[in-house]
């Protein structure tokens, strides 16, 4: 009696190659080449190559090799390709002799399924397993799962880059240690979680325990992760070479007696890290170095300067940009000498600091912060109340230099949305500009959790949520963006419900 496969994804190891299923057509039926009858009986009298496997993929590229088919006199191979939802369409056959391929026409973006088939002639044979390969698919994905109903084993961290492929990489603290997962393209799947190390400097809202870059300038491309211990003694960091499976780690700063460290903030670019973090919650120290060179071998460390009228700094989480030109800056928060809040632009080794926005006075309990550049041209998004009654705390603000700032910019609420800690911004070269935050608005407002908000152009704004029917993401914690090379957006955050987890969610 024949015997029909149907399409079974496969979860093999996520780093050793790509996932493989059973061959099947677009519209969900049976391929005829798969009805292979019997055991040992071919459909089509030429038995299928065997062990067809991705041994590299990238943004442009995916390489696959096979073991030949045992049917004799084969005249050669042809690898199939399809688009998720999309019909098999031949590419380049190979010769008799050849048991690898190359494919490059691969998009960035694209996910695709692969297959090979022996020849004979004209006549092409059985199909091989199938595998899939590319980038993740446009939507949710969730990363690490919430533990359930126990909220409260859930940290305080996650952060989101992406790659040299474009793919993401995200860390998450799983309540016990600090865990970083990335994106397989030869699988087309998650890899398996590798932990970093324990012992975090956890705190309450608002707060960062870790910060993840990553450097494309290395060969292989380097991650990097800066964290404060758990005691708050020490600054530490862990760099990767290999994708993120291991990590050797390092101190970046010890504090002084009596004092700690807290809310690290980290750029990389062209093999030199930026970092920033403060000590006590009232000063803010900045460091850089090459990736190559251990942390004491870095330059002095400098401190940031309070804004004028500003007499220290405040416990809010800083943030550090690049710019066109690979310059570094700082944004982060001075106490006014009138009680209220100033959000600072700071360039590293300048004498003093600017005001970019203000709270007129009011001592806003909780503020965030998040810069990036338009070419050389610093934006900011911040959070901050100018009284207790603000509806719509978060806004965006623009500058030419740095030295002066416009009017901020309040962005559209959400229904009643409300709040914006971890405020996350990115533009372009023309500013186009999305910025997302966690609002923990009363049912996630109208469009859920988290916000985001969206400019064609830094002047007119449009804020919701991908979560728009709120079926994914019942609250949103540490919510990240990252803007890639095709210009769509991705958003990590922390839905510590049951049913949640650490997500991710990729612009269609």
């Amino acid at each position: 009696m024949a015997r029909t496969f149907s399409r079974i994804l496969c979860s093999c190891a996520l780093i050793l190659g790509c996932g493989t299923a059973a061959s099947s057509s677009a519209t969900g039926g049976a391929d005829a080449s798969v009805d292979s009858g019997p055991i040992g009986v071919t459909a089509t009298g030429i038995a299928a190559p065997t062990a067809f496997a991705c041994t590299s993929a990238s943004k442009n590229a995916a390489g696959f090799s096979w073991q030949k088919s045992p049917t004799a006199g084969v005249d050669g191979y042809v690898v199939e390709r399809a688009a998720l939802g999309g019909d098999f369409v031949a590419q380049t056959p190979v010769s008799s002799s050849i048991f690898v391929f190359a494919d490059l026409t691969v998009a960035q973006a694209a996910t695709y399924r692969y297959r090979v088939r022996a020849r004979v002639g004209t006549a092409l044979g059985d199909t091989s397993n199938e595998v899939t390969v590319g980038a993740p698919a446009p939507g949710f994905h969730t990363v690490a799962s919430a533990p359930t109903g126990a909220e409260a084993t859930f940290g305080t961290a996650v952060d989101l880059v992406l790659e040299g492929n474009g793919d993401p990489a995200v860390i998450y603290h799983n309540g016990t240690s600090l865990q970083f997962v990335g994106w397989d393209r030869r699988s087309s799947a998650w890899k398996s979680p590798s932990k970093i190390t324990s012992g975090l400097a956890l705190g309450g809202a608002g707060t960062v325990a870790a910060a993840l870059g990553f450097d494309s300038g290395g060969v292989n491309g380097t991650f990097a992760v800066v964290w404060a211990a758990a005691d708050g003694q020490e600054l530490d960091w862990a760099l990767s070479t290999d994708a993120g499976q291991t990590w050797t780690q390092d101190t970046i700063a010890v504090s002084p007696a009596g004092t700690s460290y807290s809310q690290p903030a980290l750029t990389i670019g062209n093999g030199k890290a930026s970092i920033a973090w403060l000590q006590d919650g009232a000063r803010l120290f900045y460091a850089t170095g090459t990736l190559s060179t251990a942390p004491k071998g870095w330059t002095a460390k400098l401190e940031a300067p309070a804004a004028a009228s500003a007499d220290k700094l405040l416990p809010f989480a800083p943030s550090i940009a690049l710019d066109a030109s690979l310059t570094p800056a700082v944004g982060y928060f001075s106490h006014g000498t009138n009680g209220g809040v100033i959000a600072t632009f700071w360039r590293p080794g300048a004498a003093n600091a600017t005001r970019i926005v203000d709270s007129l006075g009011f001592a806003d309990s909780a503020a965030s912060i998040s810069l990036a550049f338009s070419g050389v041209k610093p934006r900011a998004a911040v959070t901050l109340h100018d009284s207790a009654t603000t509806v719509q705390p978060v806004v965006f603000v623009t500058s030419t230099d740095g030295n002066s700032w416009g009017t901020a910019l309040p962005l559209p609420v959400d229904g009643t949305g409300g709040g914006g800690l971890f405020t996350r911004l990115v533009t372009s070269a023309k500013d186009v500009s999305a910025i997302t935050w966690a609002s923990s608005a009363p049912g996630g407002g109208t469009c859920g959790e988290p916000k985001l908000a969206l400019s064609p152009d830094g002047t007119t704004w449009s804020t919701c949520s991908p979560d728009v029917d709120r079926s994914r993401s019942k609250s949103a914690q540490f919510a990240r963006i990252a803007l890639g090379s095709d210009g769509k957006r991705w958003l990590a955050w922390q839905d510590p419900n049951a049913g949640g987890g650490v997500l991710v969610w990729r612009e269609d």
